[in-house]
């Protein structure tokens, strides 16, 4: 599904969630993503202000 979209995408990642098979396949296709250090699958509750950072970066370009 999110190889159908038609607009810029970019994923983010928590550094405690990797490895995952999707980060490979996903950098392999030319999506971007960004990993925010420290974090797990749970980013927002762990972090929110480098979360918040990283999603107005992203959303600016």
């Amino acid at each position: 599904m999110l190889y159908d979209l038609k607009i810029p995408k970019t994923v983010i990642f928590g550094r405690k969630s990797l490895p995952d098979d999707d980060y490979e396949s996903l950098d392999r296709d030319g999506i971007p993503l960004k990993v925010i250090e420290n974090v797990g699958h749970s980013m927002a509750w762990e972090n929110p202000v480098e979360v918040a950072q990283v999603t107005s970066d992203i959303i600016k370009k």
